[in-house]
């Protein structure tokens, strides 16, 4: 599973992927509102129905990295609270003499 990091930088490349996709789309939808030549008017629709597809692909990525990002801080989490869970059981049992109690044993 790939690192936290590698997948905040991920997401966040694709953020700027899909504002700079979302402004070109802006951008050919108001020279389609300006064109007067059908067969330019038919090219800028060809191209922003082709931009709207990488846009919702690029939206369902950012799902995807979404769920894979609250997974990893899951992990995260749970391994930080066992390590705390782990240091407390340890502190405890110092706290009761383990050791003593252990080596009187043997």
């Amino acid at each position: 599973m790939p690192s936290l990091k590698r997948l905040e930088a991920k997401r966040e490349d694709l953020e700027e992927e899909y504002e700079e996709v979302r402004k070109k789309l802006k951008w050919l939808k108001k020279e389609r509102a300006i064109k007067t030549d059908s067969e330019a008017k038919y090219e800028l629709e060809q191209r922003i129905e082709e931009d709207e597809e990488k846009l919702k692909e690029i939206e369902e990525e950012l799902d995807e990295l979404d769920e894979q990002i609250n997974q990893a801080k899951r992990v995260e989490n749970s391994d930080l609270e066992k390590s705390q869970t782990f240091d407390l059981l340890y502190k405890s049992l110092l706290k009761l003499g383990y050791w003593e109690q252990h080596n009187l044993f043997e």
